[in-house]
């Protein structure tokens, strides 16, 4: 009877000394917060961030996402995070339910140490009006999913639409520029261009500039207004003998090539490895031209280094394949909008681009 006893109240000192032991020494359980991401170079994914330092083993295992979706999981330990990037990008159609599971076996029972968050990865929303909290330019969201900035004026000239929404900096990036305007009822376009618009004067000027149809956003009289007139835009059908000048990229999402031009003729070409995903963020199309150059650029929102990256509008890129901080290749399939290649292959374009190179994404 003393001997049960004894042992039983061992136990329980026992019990007791080891959670002094782990209050003392980790008097707060690490938490984690969960959040989506989508970011132009590694695409979508899931960051858990955890309030204090964990071991790799730890966090791997505390991890799980129903339904389960192939993808890779890749610990930050100089930032205390868990990122997961799904291969083939999330299905629309499905709730993902993330877990962090920090608990201990001993003490599984006495209390809950799980966070939990549910999402489900939709298109970009459209057609609404948005701003960056602190800044005061508005931006109009097309239905086809297309931004510009509009003046307070122009806001109110449109009364039916009166929906702000605020709006961070990386996802507004993922909206192309509505550069294409025609006046509501009138088959003119114009192209928005350093604040004037600039008539587009046919049809063949249209489409050697690469301009897509359905990128055309109709305007009220009030906004059409507001832009003052530019040169008209027109391109002359060359003949044989002339041949365009300089240096120019071009890049064929349908042939996933992208060739480098000098003076009219092809100098190299390279296979395009990926792009963003066609269903939720795919690549934007258009006239652009080379901003800025690195041999290698780390992004801080995707926590990754891109190789040989030639920087074209905003955030996005042409660059080669994208690795975690520890030398770790991404696995993931798309992007969120910049154009993926070999690193062999970015080198050669990046060697060849200029700052105000002309680039061509079609």
């Amino acid at each position: 009877m003393h001997k049960e006893f004894f042992n039983i109240k061992l136990f329980v000192s026992v019990i007791a000394g080891v959670a002094t032991f782990l209050f003392l020494n980790n008097p707060t359980l690490p938490t984690s917060t969960i959040s989506f991401q989508q970011t132009p170079e590694a695409g979508e994914m899931v960051v858990v961030s955890f309030s204090s330092s964990v071991s790799k083993n730890k966090a791997l295992k505390s991890f799980s996402i129903s339904p389960e979706i192939k993808g890779e999981l890749q610990w930050l330990d100089e930032y205390n995070e868990l990122r997961f990037i799904p291969l083939k990008g999330f299905d629309l159609n499905r709730s993902y339910t993330v877990s962090i599971d920090r608990s201990n076996p001993l003490f599984a029972q006495l209390a809950s140490n799980t966070t939990k968050k549910t999402f489900q990865q939709k298109g970009l929303p459209t057609k609404f009006n948005a701003r960056i909290p602190g800044s005061s330019t508005i931006y109009y969201i097309t239905e086809s999913g297309l931004k510009r900035p509009i003046t307070l004026e122009v806001f109110n000239s449109y009364p039916d639409n009166k929906d702000i929404r605020d709006i961070d900096k990386w996802t507004l990036e993922l909206y192309p520029n509505n550069v294409l305007v025609r006046l509501d009822q009138d088959s003119s376009v114009y192209k928005l261009e350093g604040g004037t618009k600039r008539h587009i004067q046919n049809i063949e000027t249209f489409e050697a500039m690469g301009f897509d149809w359905d990128s055309i956003t109709p305007i009220n009289q009030f906004e059409f207004d507001s832009y003052p007139n530019g040169e008209p835009v027109s391109i002359g059908v060359l003949s044989s003998e002339q041949k365009p000048t300089g240096k120019f990229i071009d890049v064929n999402l349908e042939t996933m090539k992208a060739t480098m031009w000098q003076d009219g003729k092809v100098v190299d070409e390279v296979p395009v490895a990926g792009t963003g995903n066609p269903v939720t963020s795919p690549t934007r199309r258009g006239f652009f031209s080379v901003i800025s150059k690195e041999p290698n650029h780390f992004s801080s929102l995707s926590r990754v280094w891109m190789p040989w990256s030639v920087r074209y509008s905003g955030d996005y890129y042409l660059h080669g394949w994208p690795y975690w901080p520890n030398g770790t290749r991404l696995t993931s399939l798309y992007s969120s909008g910049c154009v993926r290649l070999k690193d062999d292959d970015a080198k050669k374009l990046y060697d060849f681009s200029e700052i105000g190179t002309l680039v061509n994404i079609r």
